[in-house]
C-alpha cells in the first residue's frame, strides 16, 4: 500500500465556494483473453490478454466549502504527484478549473477569487508571510 497524502483549501472569501480536488485515475476499458487448446500427442494450453486503460480520467464531486473554513482532501495511493484543484462560486463562476498542484499541497482562495499557494505548516499563511485569517476563521 501506498502513503495517503492530504491537500488542505481554505477559504478566505465571504461566501460559500465549492471545491474538486482529484487525482488522475486509470480505468480499465477492455479486457479481452483468448485460450488456445490443443489435444495432440502433448496437451497444451496458452493464453492472450489484451488490456487497454483509459487514462487521465477525473472523476470526483465538489464540496461545499463555508467561509473561513478550510477543507482538507485525503489523496489515496498514487504514483502519480500531481492533483487537479477545481473551485467555483456558488453562482457557478469558475474561479480555477483543474489547476495543478504537487501533492501535499495547501491552498488558500482569497476575496478576489485568486489562488494562492499556502505554507504546510500553517493553512492560512501564504509564502509571503501574509496571514489570511480573519478574528472570525472556525476552528475545524
Amino acid at each position: 500500500m501506498g502513503i495517503i497524502t492530504s491537500t488542505v483549501v481554505a477559504n478566505a472569501t465571504d461566501k460559500d465556494i465549492y471545491v474538486k480536488v482529484d487525482i488522475e485515475r486509470s480505468y480499465l476499458k477492455t479486457f479481452n483473453l483468448t485460450k488456445n487448446v490443443s489435444a495432440s500427442v502433448g496437451t497444451s494450453v496458452s493464453s492472450d490478454a489484451e488490456l487497454a486503460w483509459d487514462w487521465n480520467k477525473i472523476e470526483a464531486g465538489y464540496c461545499k466549502l463555508v467561509p473561513k473554513m478550510h477543507l482538507k482532501f485525503y489523496i489515496g495511493p498514487s504514483r502519480k504527484r500531481i492533483v487537479y484543484i477545481s473551485v467555483m462560486r456558488c453562482d457557478g463562476k469558475v474561479i480555477t478549473d483543474s489547476i495543478s498542484k504537487k501533492k501535499n499541497h495547501n491552498v488558500i482562495i482569497l476575496k478576489d477569487n485568486q489562488l494562492v499557494d499556502a505554507k504546510k505548516d500553517s493553512i492560512w499563511v501564504d509564502f509571503s508571510g501574509k496571514d489570511h485569517r480573519t478574528t472570525d476563521v472556525r476552528k475545524v
